[in-house]
């Protein structure tokens, strides 16, 4: 489908998708498409740098890696002088390099001199001892290499010790650098559980404390304390919101305003506080009791929390909590750990019983009577403002609109796909079929929309969901609006044991050990409201002052060897060194640890894997990201602006300004998302504190596994713990399966957008990976625990397989492409880790990254730092505007597909579970793959690609300022210059270039060629060169033609190895010109069977040409019946084809055999049937026959010609059959001779020429076994 052209089409949906949230009328909406069309025509690229490798000792390793990969070719090619050509080139290398690094040594030692850094200075020599003891390890290694080369001819046993000497050199250059595992908790997960029980019957007592369960509670007098108008943590007020208070002249205006605008969230314990409630205007219990406390108490109010179990009728706890089913309202009440039970009666649900907060405020007697503050004597009155009823909205049915049934809906949504025959691997998705069908649905909702006049609607009314019924008392009620089972306790703060939590620690000084043995190097905790909307940065600063002062020597950080300096890591809270670490080496790893303390649930462990001298930030995500939160981040975006300068662009201030705004606008933006997946899949989706890490991570240069050099690095994001808990609203599994999928791949999706909004760099992300290969031809694989072996068909590191197999193990199914691909300058895999029972999954790329990153390693400069600031005020600027409204580039389609493939998804997820839980994994498998490649491929992917506008000309900021792109595109236009670049790097375009050309002149097709260029880069004109080379023009534009640009490696594979089975060179090229790559296959499939029949090369050759290759199918058939390959060649020589057996009557080998010998037997036979073709032949056969049998019988005479007596040398069966109804058995007879020209027939005798009798009387002995 034509995004742009369906934009205008479909725009509804987007409206319809996000505006529902905040009640918008979709004509305020309009203005965002002048909005996002600015901004389109204005993109331009960062100027960002490209880091050089600048120290031989980080040149060593890629140096060295070329040399080997140079030799382990000529082994592979049997080329053994070229081989010692390579060789004695690499040793020279080695032998320079060498010389090079001890120059470079020295140099670096000189300057430690200068500065008299003794500290630093015994750390270089202990360095330069290990560096150099290794050389000398590795010299050794090639002199072991030289020595077994020198025989003047080698043997395989001399072949075999050489690739063995130069895997273990290889191991010495490119140590993998470990990463972290995924391990068995997946970053994207359904935090859904069955909670505990409520506490019942545990009334405050008269002693000092109460406890209630781990928690411990300070009795409160019966009177009103200080305490009880002091601002905590959880009840400090925004500015905002003060100005609103100040508007209020009465308790109950307060109780009304926090009771009918926020929304209720079912999640357990304080998160959010009254700064976070106001501006999401929405929390749970807690939480809105904390914004109404903070109100009351800024009114001079004094005010408490209480805490105890409810009881309300099943009917209120359905209405409270949107659900459509008993069991789901006790579900949703109860997900996130709020201990809560069901009451059951008579075998149903009556009622639920939950824990619970609510409000005491300290009021005049009479105030709850509109009378003013301060008015009659003071009681304590009982405010709740998160209990409260809510009205649904059916909404518009959009597959009646749309005019689609189930049945059309499942098929337009069937996976097209190649697929390997056991159903594991998939490639080449097409989404024609796909894309047809949404594009007319969406042209028949767009129609409706207008026809209808609801341009001017409130969206809330449009779509399925629930909204506040609001509640105007007049008066404050002396009781609540639900029975209270028990009072647990009273306080006037939020208990540390009430609050979620979130801790930070850092351990490890080890280059290898991932482990991270000892003690942390430091251990901070936080309530998780003490961040809210928070900066929360993680760098290292130098160690020492000599570190500091050696990194201003060489003029930067990242400038610095590694080995010269060390650093101390720092946590920062907007601004704030909160915690410290010690001294660790420039560049090792460290483990960097979140945990997540959540009310009534065990804590989470988070774990990333972190390099001394990058810098990160923690974006955390406490139910939603609001628009005050972004408008604070874009006020210090700004000011980043006039503070920045070269020597601080890599510091809290700057770097971690930016980095904060990516995360915190990659959650605005997915949580507006999945507010429209949850209506759509009608469920309950509650985020539990969520995290994401974005940092940008150094370009780290090894030697011998140790670091060395620090060039430039990347961004990334690395979204490890996106974590809700989801409850189907009507009670249905299937719908939460299917809310974790579509939010994950949605998720995953945003990973890499986030990236290419910002910094205009082309990104990676899992989802972005599957989509590349499957644009490339790259087999996608479904892996479980029934084709674990597959693992050993993938091209990717052993980290990933090490990853695979215990997510595997552990019962999951992973997803992946078959290789790793080359990106830009990024190269690795992106891979799928999902448990199919409940849909949650981690969306991972190399490294252990449950993210994205950038495509590039940059440094950033100041002038980029200009451009950088400007490009995130403007994606600030669109979330701020999708939040408030919606974005008409946005959830167009993507409305439409979850609002119409509903049932395509529901019927797969349905089928997943079952066959999973029934033991049937590799169909479960199937089913798994076809919907995360369908959903990760199709509309979800491209739609998120039209979630952020201007990513259009990605590549163009960061390689245009090159020459040589700018020449290669004025030749062969932006999208093959792009495309070769994102393959196979901008290093490529020379060879390409060249190789364009050529193929060009060779008289391939122009188009042919660019289709190649664009699908698959260098190495698909490469292959396109070499196949025309080998093969031809003809064929080579044949298969493409049929088969398209990724088939012709299997098509080379299949026309060589058809060759070699004796087949004709010539009837294989015709097979490949005429039939493609399928009917290659369908020969390669069926000749051993044909073999093992006794099928001669020459029948099957003869049978091909003359019929063409399904003709093979049946010529099995005939062969396994017992035919001859000699009768059958005969036959078909003389134009009798195989399909015309039965109609010509020749239906046992036995006739074939017989009419073969016919037409190899005298010259009269062959000359009639020359004479009068194989149907008269037949005619004459068939017909006369009869007749001549008939009067024989009859005692009649009947003269034929000797040509006529070619009609006795036939039996088919219709002839049998009348010949066994009309002569007995005891009817034949001795036959005699008679002249030649001649023959009679008698009752009783015949007569015949002599040199026909045998035929003859065989012919009737054949009749004979038919009786």
């Amino acid at each position: 489908m034509n995004i742009k052209k369906s934009i205008k089409i479909i725009s509804m949906f987007i409206i319809i998708a996000f505006c529902l949230t905040f009640g918008l009328p979709l004509q305020q909406v309009v203005a965002l498409e002048t909005v996002v069309e600015n901004k389109l025509a204005v993109e331009t690229g960062i100027p960002f740098e490209r880091p050089e490798t600048v120290t031989n000792l980080g040149a060593f390793a890629d140096l060295m890696s070329t040399h080997i990969n140079n030799m382990k070719e000529c082994l592979e090619n049997n080329d053994q002088a070229q081989f010692k050509k390579e060789l004695k080139n690499a040793i020279s290398s080695l032998e320079k390099i060498k010389e090079d690094i001890s120059k470079e040594l020295l140099e670096n030692k000189s300057i430690l001199d200068k500065l008299n850094a003794t500290i630093a200075k015994a750390r270089f020599e202990s360095f330069k001892r290990e560096i150099d003891a290794k050389i000398n390890t590795f010299t050794t290694l090639f002199k072991d290499l030289e020595s077994i080369a020198n025989n003047e001819k080698l043997d395989e046993g001399n072949i075999e010790d050489l690739k063995i000497k130069l895997d273990e050199i290889e191991k010495q250059v490119s140590q993998e650098q470990p990463a972290q595992p995924l391990g068995n908790s997946l970053p994207h997960q359904n935090a859904s559980i069955k909670p505990e029980e409520p506490i019942i019957g545990n009334e405050p007592s008269s002693t000092s404390v109460v406890k209630s369960r781990s928690a411990v509670y300070e009795v409160l007098p019966s009177t009103s304390v200080e305490e009880d108008l002091a601002e905590t943590p959880e009840t400090v007020l925004s500015e905002k919101a003060k100005k609103l208070a100040d508007t209020f002249n009465t308790p109950v205006e307060i109780y009304e305003y926090v009771r009918n605008n926020i929304d209720f969230e079912p999640y357990y314990g304080s998160r959010k506080g009254a700064v976070g409630t106001f501006n999401q205007l929405s929390g749970n219990d807690y939480d809105q009791a904390s914004l109404l406390i903070a109100m009351l108490r800024y009114k001079g109010i004094p005010a408490r929390y209480v805490k105890g179990t409810i009881e309300l009728p099943i009917d209120q706890a359905m209405e409270w909590t949107g659900a459509q089913d008993a069991d789901a309202a006790v579900k949703v009440l109860g997900a996130l750990g709020n201990p809560t039970v069901a009451v059951v009666s008579g075998g149903k649900i009556v009622a639920v019983r939950t824990e619970h907060v609510w409000v005491e405020a300290y009021l005049p007697y009479k105030s709850y009577n509109r009378l003013g503050v301060g008015k009659g004597n003071r009681i304590w009155m009982p405010l709740d403002p998160s209990f409260k009823q809510y009205e649904v909205v059916e909404g518009l049915d959009f597959n009646e609109i749309a005019g689609v049934t189930v049945e059309q809906i499942k098929e337009a949504f069937t996976l097209d796909a190649d697929r390997s025959e056991d159903g594991d691997v998939i490639k080449n998705v097409n989404f024609d079929k796909m894309d047809s069908f949404l594009e007319e649905v969406t042209k028949k909702i767009e129609k409706y929309v207008s026809e209808n006049n609801l341009d001017d609607s409130y969206l809330k009314d449009l779509l399925k969901g629930k909204k506040i019924e609001p509640e105007n008392l007049g008066v404050l009620q002396l009781s609540l609006p639900y029975k209270v089972v028990t009072t647990i306790a009273k306080t006037n703060k939020i208990y540390d044991t009430d609050s979620e939590k979130i801790g930070f620690s850092i351990s490890g000084n080890d280059l290898f050990d991932l482990s991270y043995g000892g003690s942390n190097q430091f251990n901070v905790e936080f309530k998780a409201v003490e961040l809210y909307g928070k900066r929360i940065t993680l760098l290292w600063v130098p160690a020492t002052a000599e570190d500091k002062s050696i990194i201003d020597s060489y003029g930067g950080l990242y400038k610095t060897p590694t080995y010269m300096i060390q650093l101390k890591p720092q946590l920062i809270v907007d601004g704030r060194v909160v915690a410290e670490g010690s001294a660790v080496g420039f560049a090792n790893k460290q483990q960097f640890k979140i945990t997540m303390k959540h009310v009534g649930r065990p804590a989470e462990e988070i774990t990333n894997t972190v390099i001394a001298g990058g810098i990160y930030s923690v974006s955390l995500d406490l139910g939603k990201i609001d628009g005050e939160e972004l408008d604070i981040i874009k006020e210090r975006i700004e000011k980043v602006k006039d503070i920045a300068t070269e020597n601080n662009i890599y510091t809290d201030e700057v770097m971690g300004e930016i980095l904060n705004s990516v995360g915190k606008a990659y959650f605005a933006q997915l949580d507006a998302i999945n507010s429209v997946i949850a209506r759509a899949m009608n469920v309950s989706a509650v985020r539990q504190v969520s995290e994401a890490m974005t940092g940008y991570q150094p370009d780290v240069k090894y030697m011998f596994g140790v670091p060395v050099e620090v060039s430039g690095g990347y961004f990334y994001i690395d979204v490890d713990h996106d974590v809700a808990g989801v409850t189907s609203l009507d009670n249905n599994r299937e719908n939460e399966v299917a809310y974790m999928l579509n939010s994950g791949i949605v998720g995953s999706s945003m990973e890499h957008v986030i990236h290419e909004q910002i910094f205009k760099v082309p990104s990676v992300s899992a989802i972005k990976i599957i989509s590349e290969a499957n644009s490339r031809g790259i087999p996608v694989y479904a892996i479980s625990k029934d084709n674990i072996d597959k693992i050993n068909e993938l091209n990717v590191s052993s980290n990933v397989k090490a990853d695979i197999r215990n997510s595997v193990n552990s019962g999951k199914i992973v997803i992946i492409p078959q290789e790793e691909i080359r990106y830009y300058d990024w190269y690795g895999t992106g891979y799928i880790v999902m448990d199919p029972e409940t849909g949650s999954a981690g969306y991972m790329i190399s490294g252990g990254i449950a993210g994205g990153s950038i495509g590039k390693t940059v440094i950033v400069t100041l002038i980029g730092i200009a451009t950088l600031i400007l490009g995130i005020i403007d994606v600030i600027t669109l979330v701020g505007a999708i939040m408030a409204a919606t974005n008409p580039l946005l959830l167009i389609l993507y409305f439409a597909l979850y609002a119409v493939s509903l049932y395509a998804v529901f019927d797969t997820i349905n089928s997943i579970i079952m066959y999973w839980e029934t033991g049937d994994f590799k169909y479960a498998k199937k089913l798994a793959v076809d919907l995360f490649v369908e959903l990760a491929t199709m509309g979800l992917f491209k739609i998120i690609k039209k979630f952020a506008p201007a990513i259009e000309n990605l590549f163009e900021g960061l390689f245009k300022q090159m020459d040589k792109v700018i020449e290669f595109e004025a030749k062969h236009g932006k999208e093959i210059t792009e495309a070769i670049i994102r393959i196979s790097g901008e290093e490529a375009l020379e060879h390409a270039d060249e190789l364009i050309d050529a193929l060009k002149r060779s008289g391939i097709a122009d188009d042919v060629v660019e289709k190649f260029a664009k699908r698959g880069g260098l190495n698909a004109l490469k292959e396109l060169a070499e196949f025309q080379a080998k093969h031809g023009n003809d064929i080579l534009e044949a298969i493409v033609k049929l088969n398209g640009e990724g088939a012709l490696k299997h098509a080379d594979e299949l026309i060589d190895g058809l060759k070699r089975s004796g087949l004709g060179d010539d009837l294989v090229e015709n097979i490949a010109k005429h039939g493609g790559t399928e009917a290659l296959q369908e020969v390669a499939e069926i000749l051993p069977r044909l073999k093992e029949l006794g099928a001669t090369d020459e029948v099957i050759d003869v049978i091909a040409r003359a019929e063409g290759v399904k003709a093979l199918d049946t010529l099995e058939n005939l062969l396994y019946r017992g035919f001859n390959s000699s009768d059958i060649v005969t036959l078909s020589k003389y134009g009798i084809q195989t399909t015309d057996y039965a109609a010509k009557g020749i239906t046992y080998s036995k006739v074939a055999e017989n009419v073969s010998r016919m037409l190899n037997s005298p010259a009269d036979y062959v000359d009639l049937y020359r004479a009068v073709g194989p149907d008269e032949f037949y005619d004459i056969i068939n017909t006369n026959r009869f007749n001549v049998v008939e009067h024989a019988y009859s005692g009649k005479q009947f003269g034929f010609s000797f040509d006529e007596i070619l009609e006795l040398t036939d039996s088919l069966p219709e002839s049998a059959a009348i010949f066994k109804a009309r002569i007995p058995k005891d009817v034949f007879v001795k036959l005699d001779f008679t002249p030649l020209d001649t023959f009679t027939l008698k009752s009783g005798s015949l007569t015949v020429p002599g040199d026909l009798l045998e035929i003859f009387n065989n012919n009737l002995i054949d009749l004979q076994h038919v009786f």
